[in-house]
């Protein structure tokens, strides 16, 4: 059975990964460097409207995310997430992605990768609000 595309879902498949071992990991890893959206709708239970909006996402945005979590993954850090809104309230107008940490789409590297060690990469999926 799959994970629900949430906060305690995500938290469960991110410690299956990590628990794996290299080879297993490393194959997860080139799944998901591959095509991010195959890979979480073969691994999340996800809702139609979140299906929907995981076909909008700019093809750019999908490969950078994949490149980035797998790299976090490969070397042992976790991503943190953080969704506050409902599957069934995935409405692609009433919320927003916010991302800090993806790589730089020209070099391919993070700002603070000459430090040695993997940048963190958050993700957070918020409600809008209108005014």
């Amino acid at each position: 059975m799959n994970e629900k595309f949430d906060n305690q879902g995500v938290h469960h498949m991110q410690n299956h990964i990590l628990s794996l071992t290299p080879a297993l990991r490393q194959h997860e890893c080139d799944q998901i460097r591959s095509d991010l959206v195959a890979w979480l709708r073969a691994n999340f239970d996800l809702h139609p409207n979140q299906h929907s909006q995981l076909a909008q996402m700019p093809s750019e945005l999908t490969q950078q995310l994949g490149h980035r979590i797998a790299r976090s993954w490969e070397s042992d850090v976790r991503v943190t997430f953080q969704k506050d809104t409902r599957d069934q309230d995935d409405v692609p107008d009433l919320k927003e992605l916010i991302i800090f940490g993806l790589d730089d789409p020209e070099t391919g590297h993070n700002r603070l990768q000459n430090t040695g060690a993997i940048p963190p990469l958050l993700i957070q999926i918020r409600y809008k609000y209108r005014m």
